[in-house]
């Protein structure tokens, strides 16, 4: 329960920082983490075995979330190597 409310706490301290869209996009790359959680062996759980419709997914879903924000990935690309050949 305490993991919920922290999840939820820090959905919300996304979400008036940076706005819903990036929100919305930060829990959907989420996704995958919240599902390979549970095949690590939690107690009073068996843990799930995961296939390859699992990977093929996990790699359809990020590669739609970056193709998204491709224009905001080089953005971020290019400050940060900006500042590394400065540094």
């Amino acid at each position: 329960m305490s993991v919920n409310i922290l999840f939820n706490v820090l959905a919300l301290t996304l979400v008036r920082n940076v706005g819903s869209v990036t929100t919305s996009l930060a829990i959907a790359c989420m996704i995958p983490f919240s599902v390979w959680a549970f095949t690590l062996p939690l107690p009073l759980l068996q843990p799930a075995a995961l296939g390859a419709n699992f990977l093929v997914g996990t790699g359809v879903l990020m590669a739609g979330l970056l193709l998204y924000n491709s224009a905001a990935v080089g953005l971020v690309v290019s400050r940060l190597t900006g500042r590394l050949k400065q540094a």
